[in-house]
């Protein structure tokens, strides 16, 4: 962690600087980024050939040991840190969880109004027990709330981007 950066600021600036690599090698675009916001903004805002985008980062656990785990996370601040499930049972279906997990973030960051025309969501994965392939799929059953503040919706399947990006809304 970069000295003097919060662990909410290094968790957002990590999965901006991973959303902009996957989206500058997917369009052939600088993408880089930028800054760290005030809270009455999206999390972080990215250059886009040179043009500036506020993002809204979210991360995805499965449950709060996971989280924990893997990223030494305060659960309790205000991060966008969505679990699956508090305590998984084993008869529910990771795909299930993961559905009821998008859907739960997707309809809190939905109620949120930001000071910012048209800002992105990126959702970054946290978890192994989800993959590219697992995404794909779930997306076919989730639903986008009708009314939300965001022009576009991404996930970062996996923590460094190396599975790419999945388009989620439009």
């Amino acid at each position: 962690m970069e000295h003097g950066m919060e662990e909410k600021e290094y968790l957002e600036v990590t999965a901006a600087n991973a959303f902009c690599q996957a989206y500058s090698k997917l369009y052939r675009v600088n993408a880089a980024f930028d800054h760290i916001n005030l809270p009455r903004k999206p999390d972080v805002t990215v250059c886009i050939d040179g043009t500036p985008q506020d993002i809204e980062i979210a991360h995805l656990y499965h449950d709060q040991q996971e989280a924990m785990r893997l990223k030494n996370l305060c659960l309790q601040s205000p991060s966008g840190v969505i679990m699956a499930a508090q305590s998984h049972h084993s008869n529910v279906p990771l795909l299930t969880d993961l559905v009821q997990a998008l859907n739960e973030l997707l309809t809190k960051k939905s109620t949120k109004s930001y000071q910012s025309h048209h800002p992105w969501l990126v959702i970054r994965n946290g978890s192994p027990k989800w993959d590219k392939r697992d995404f794909e799929i779930a997306l076919r059953s989730i639903a986008v709330p009708k009314h939300h503040p965001f022009r576009e919706i991404w996930v970062v399947p996996d923590l460094t981007a190396r599975q790419g990006l999945i388009r989620v809304y439009p």
